[in-house]
């Protein structure tokens, strides 16, 4: 029994030294952008050791069932990104300059010139909606070096965590861990492994939208301070990064809560709670980011509908969908809601080619294919008596289609990265419709789904 137990740790610790060894290969043979070679393995370092003690609490938690299946996870995305990032990228997607089109390139420009101007941020034009993002950025460049490189390892800290927190959610509602191990390849959804690789607030946005709804879920469960306090934590650093994306977070928290039905008097107490908070987050959110540097918040920039239109029209084509459904009133905004969020869903992007052209787009494109691929799945974890009566069904499924309803009515155009902020929902769904029904049941009503939408699709672009 004791040699078998010394066998299993001496087995444990060579696959741990593996994959440390992996880590550092990456680092060595990375040969792209740094300041010194000492200064990527420093970080490649930091990134493993920061991993390994995140999947550590996760697994002592009884969130996972193997942190090594989650670390090999890990360091396939690692591998990935890295190889994105020197091999895959152009010049349009990453570089130090001055830009106005493509907003990581802005960001990543703007972080460097406040590093170089003594942590000047109005030197670096900072708004509202994105200076989160610049201080990130920012802070790893002023404590490392100047390498995208950095910026994506420590981004990948973020995807393993959101991902992680939806596993959290799951396993709590179903009180099983076995079948959402599989959350772990939603890692490598080709969406996120681009984001990954740039200097985005996409990932930021998508991993902080995952951490609210657990501790939500958390807090809904077990009423402590600390974890109310960590939630205001990342409510507070999702308004620096992308101030709209909170409410997307409050419509989906107040369903979750007015959807508990098992005390009647805490739900009144939690919609208070939360009602207040949101109303003091609006309050405080023009004060913190003037004070550190960027333009005023204003609520009413996320209600106006003229600056959406513009954008609306700016970026699509004749044809397009976005100028199809692209809504005038308010009154319009609630009748096309649905229409926009299931275009928003599985729509070809604006401006392009179905088979995609650019990086960026192919990436994107990849993404759709898959949730085109998987939509008999979706169907099934929607409509399936089964998974409808479960309580999970409220937390991951429900919040996923208020989540797309959200940001296809407060957006008004079909653009890429939106679809990032709900994929560890979506691949949570499709897990749930895999372990209890059987998607294939949907496999004609996708199709007739698919085909409806692809031939008024090509009609409009012929009448057009």
């Amino acid at each position: 029994m004791i040699n078998n137990i010394q066998k299993f740790k001496a087995k444990t610790g060579l696959i741990w030294s593996l994959l440390f060894g992996w880590a550092l290969a990456i680092g060595l043979l990375w040969p792209g952008e740094e300041p010194s070679k000492i200064n990527t393995l420093i970080v490649i370092g930091i990134v493993f050791s920061l991993a390994y003690t995140i999947i550590t609490l996760a697994y002592r938690s009884k969130i996972i069932k193997s942190k090594i299946y989650w670390m090999v996870v890990f360091m396939i995305m690692m591998t990935l990104v890295v190889i994105v990032l020197q091999f895959i990228l152009t010049g349009s997607d990453i570089g130090h300059r001055e830009i106005e089109g493509f907003d990581p390139v802005r960001y990543d420009y703007e972080a460097k010139i406040a590093v170089e101007n003594n942590w000047d941020f109005t030197a670096a034009k900072g708004s509202y909606n994105f200076l989160g993002v610049i201080y990130y950025i920012a802070g790893i460049y002023w404590l490392f070096g100047v390498s995208t490189l950095y910026v994506s390892l420590f981004n990948l800290l973020f995807v393993l965590t959101g991902f992680l927190a939806v596993t959290k959610i799951l396993v709590d509602q179903t009180n099983e861990i076995q079948p959402w191990q599989k959350m772990a390849w939603g890692m490598l959804i080709p969406s996120v492994i681009y984001y990954a690789a740039l200097t985005s607030k996409d990932i930021l946005t998508m991993s902080l939208i995952a951490i609210i709804l657990c501790l939500v879920n958390r807090l809904l469960n077990k009423k402590k301070l600390l974890l109310l306090l960590y939630l205001a934590i990342c409510s507070g650093a999702l308004i620096m990064i992308r101030a709209s994306a909170l409410i997307i977070v409050i419509i989906v928290t107040a369903y979750i809560i007015l959807f508990m039905r098992k005390n009647k008097k805490f739900v009144i107490y939690a919609l208070f709670i939360l009602i207040i908070l949101s109303i003091i987050a609006l309050q405080l959110a023009p004060i913190i980011t003037e004070q550190l540097g960027g333009t005023p918040f204003r609520i009413s920039t996320l209600l106006a509908l003229e600056p959406k239109i513009k954008m609306a029209e700016e970026l699509s084509t004749k044809g397009s969908l976005n100028l199809l459904f692209t809504p005038k009133t308010y009154i319009q905004v609630v009748l096309f809601m649905p229409i926009r969020a299931l275009f928003l869903l599985i729509a070809p992007f604006p401006n392009i080619w179905i088979l995609g052209s650019s990086s960026k787009i192919k990436f994107d494109v990849l993404s759709l294919w898959l949730i085109l691929l998987y939509l008999p799945a979706l169907f099934a974890a929607t409509i399936s008596r089964k998974i409808r009566k479960l309580d999970i069904y409220k937390f991951i499924v429900i919040p996923f289609w208020l989540m797309l309803i959200t940001i296809a009515t407060a957006l008004f155009i079909i653009h890429e990265r939106y679809r990032l902020m709900f994929m560890p929902l979506w691949f949570a769904a499709i897990l749930l419709a895999f372990h209890y029904d059987n998607p294939r049941k949907y496999i004609f009503l996708s199709l007739a789904f698919i085909v409806s939408g692809a031939i008024f699709y090509a009609l409009l672009k012929l009448v057009a």
